[in-house]
């Protein structure tokens, strides 16, 4: 949890005017004004359940991936002499099952 909430709190930041929101990924730097306590815990509530979602995507997606592939190139022969196809392999299967899921989110 302690990780979640590092997460959250560089999403806001204290202003002449009050807190702020402020969304990491936004290359302005771009803020919006909080004006209650009450919307701002629902507002890091929801950033948590978005970065556990997006946390979970990735660890879960590489866990299955892995073993996908895993299967998929010893069937095919040895991994160790076919390197750049297993990372293929890997790599392709990482973009569908985990890039399709996080464009969506």
């Amino acid at each position: 949890m302690g990780l979640l909430n590092s997460l959250v709190g560089r999403c806001f930041r204290d202003d002449k005017a009050g807190r702020v929101v402020v969304f990491p990924n936004d290359r302005r730097n771009r803020g919006y004004l909080v004006k209650s306590v009450g919307e701002e815990l629902k507002i890091a509530s929801f950033i948590k359940m978005f970065f556990f979602a997006h946390l979970s995507i990735f660890i879960l997606g590489y866990f299955v991936v892995y073993e996908w592939a895993r299967w998929l190139v010893y069937d095919l022969g040895s991994p160790a002499a076919h390197v750049f196809r297993a990372a293929c392999i890997f790599l392709g299967s990482y973009i569908l099952v985990v890039g399709l899921p996080y464009l969506v989110l």
